[in-house]
Parts: structure tokens; sequence; C-alpha cells
């Protein structure tokens, strides 16, 4: 887990802690290349997109860049779908500058530039 922690830190600088501390969404998911760690993804709260409810975004995707291009992002993001119903939620959001990745296995836009969701 320090290791992704730096990773993230390195990538966007702060970011939301890995772990909620009042256990209000699910752990980090991690993805493994035999005994390495490739990447991984974490959830956060935040405010939805019509401004008034909170909900749980999917909060960092990162992939290792010797592990990339081999679907380990995609397996994330669907585990974390997964994770998300298994936790009691109806949907998961995210706020991403790829949203094609996220469109090909079935999330949808918002009509928030960026925001899309997917419902579980």
């Amino acid at each position: 887990m320090n290791q992704l922690q730096r990773w993230l830190t390195e990538t966007w600088g702060r970011v939301d802690s890995l772990i909620s501390p009042d256990g209000s969404y699910p752990p980090p998911l991690i993805a493994q290349q035999g005994t390495e760690l490739a990447g991984g993804l974490s959830f956060t709260t935040a405010t939805l997109p019509d401004a008034i409810d909170t909900g749980i975004w999917v909060n960092t995707l990162y992939v290792a860049p010797t592990h990339r291009e081999r679907g380990l992002g995609t397996l994330l993001i669907e585990h974390a779908a997964q994770a998300a119903s298994a936790f009691g939620l109806q949907k998961l959001y995210v706020f991403t500058e790829i949203p094609a990745l996220y469109q090909s296995i079935g999330w949808q836009n918002t009509n928030t530039q960026h925001v899309l969701f997917k419902s579980l």
C-alpha cells in the first residue's frame, strides 16, 4: 500500500486517504503481476453532480508504466464496480480525463463534463 501511495502522490500531489477513516467507502483495490505491485484504485466521497448529495467516487486509478496496455486499468475499474455493489451502493462515479476507457465498459455520461457513472 505504501508504494501505491507514493505513486499516487508523485503523479497527482496530495490525494485523499486510501482507507476510509469512517468506513464510508470500500478499501482500495490492488493489482499485482506475480509478487510485483502493478497498480491500484481507490475510492472517496464527494458531492454528486447534482450538488445536493454526496456519493462514492473512484478517486484514483493508477497502473505502473511497465504494466500499462495490458488491461489492468479496465480490470481495476470492473472490480471497483463489483466492490461498490457489494458495499451496497447503487451508483459509482468518476471524474476522468480518459472517459473513453470507462465508456468502453458501460459507464455513462452525466450532464457534467468528464464525470461518468456506473449503475450497479
